[in-house]
C-alpha cells in the first residue's frame, strides 16, 4: 500500500516539512504521481521511526545517512542495518 505524505506524517507524528527534509537528504524516498504528489511505500513508516529513534539517541542525520545503508531504500527493512549502525557510533 502506498501513502501520500500527509498519511505518513499522521502515522509517524513527523511533520510534512520534516518528511520533505528527510527526502531531500536521501533518508527516505518517494515516487511521484503524474500530478506531482509524493507517494511513499508502507515501509517508510518504519524507516521514519528509526530516524526518530536515531535523533532521540543523539545521532545527527548526516552521520546516520552516511553510516546506515538502509537510508533511502524501501526494498530492505531497516532492522537489518540497525545493529551495525549502533556499533559504529
Amino acid at each position: 500500500m502506498n501513502m501520500r505524505i500527509g498519511e505518513v506524517a499522521k502515522r509517524t507524528g513527523v511533520s510534512v516539512d520534516a518528511l520533505r527534509f528527510y527526502e531531500e537528504k536521501g533518508l527516505i524516498k518517494s515516487q511521484r504521481s503524474a500530478k506531482g504528489y509524493r507517494w511513499y511505500a508502507t515501509q517508510t513508516v518504519d524507516l521514519v521511526g528509526y530516524i526518530k529513534l536515531a535523533q532521540q539517541l543523539g545521532f545527527p542525520w548526516r552521520k546516520w545517512a552516511r553510516i546506515c545503508p538502509c537510508c533511502g531504500t524501501i526494498s530492505r527493512r531497516p532492522p537489518s542495518c540497525w545493529p551495525g549502525f549502533l556499533l559504529k557510533r
